[in-house]
């Protein structure tokens, strides 16, 4: 193109950069390919191809900043001897059946706009449909509470300490030993480990994914075993059980 180049054209560059005469890492460049208002180089450095033409040299003084990356450069004032070797213009295609045809393999431009519009429509209603079931849910659960059921707890905390008493076990640590030395029989670790069953579980703990549908799904199933929250039985070292008792 034969005219200067202005904000929003391209222009093709070669470019060496020097501080006080010498050349520096990264400061060369060849064939550089660059919109001019993008801030993709230096601040400075586009502005100075402002107005310039094809096949014409330039000096673009800049100043590295005083926390540039590399700090042997920081704060000093950088000479990069420029030369334009294209300005190229950006411009948008002609929006008609031929643009359709490569955009998205539409016979025409009509087809292509109501494609895009039926999919910008069905865009935003899934997004209405999201914000509305996550307004209902969160109003929902601003008032609701679950009461997690005893017998749910107790199972639980049972499940937990079989767990614990196969840990210690591949330990070689004998669960009798182990429960001995916590001076507590099996019913009484486990009640110990349970929350209190008449503690309610907020149901906001569960809300966000009760609120995404899914195939083959239970409720209070869900509900409780989400929010029912065991502590864990401890598997301790004999020695570190003894000890702590001691104490």
């Amino acid at each position: 193109m034969e005219r200067a180049a202005a904000q929003g054209d391209f222009v093709v560059i070669d470019f060496v950069g020097t501080v006080d005469g010498e050349e520096f890492e990264g400061g060369q460049a060849r064939g550089h390919l660059l919109e001019l208002g993008s801030g993709q180089l230096i601040e400075g450095f586009e502005e100075g191809l402002l107005g310039a033409t094809a096949g014409e040299e330039r000096e673009v003084r800049v100043s590295f900043p005083e926390d540039y990356r590399n700090e042997g450069l920081a704060g000093r004032g950088p000479v990069f001897a420029t030369t334009v070797r294209e300005v190229k213009e950006k411009r948008l295609p002609e929006a008609d059946d031929d643009f359709a045809l490569e955009a998205g393999g539409f016979d025409t431009l009509a087809e292509l706009r109501d494609d895009i519009r039926g999919r910008l429509a069905e865009r935003e209603g899934q997004a209405i449909n999201h914000e509305f079931r996550e307004a209902v849910v969160d109003a929902a659960v601003e008032r609701a509470q679950i009461d997690v059921p005893s017998e749910l707890v107790h199972a639980k905390a049972h499940e937990l300490w079989e767990r614990t008493a196969r840990r210690l076990e591949s330990q070689g640590i004998d669960p009798a030993r182990y429960l001995e030395l916590t001076g507590k029989d099996q019913e009484a670790l486990i009640h110990d480990s349970s929350p209190r069953p008449s503690r309610p579980c907020a149901a906001r703990a569960c809300s966000r994914r009760s609120s995404q549908p899914r195939a083959s799904r239970s409720p209070t199933r869900s509900s409780s075993s989400r929010c029912a929250r065991l502590r864990p039985v401890r598997a301790q070292s004999p020695q570190a059980s003894a000890s702590s008792r001691v104490r």
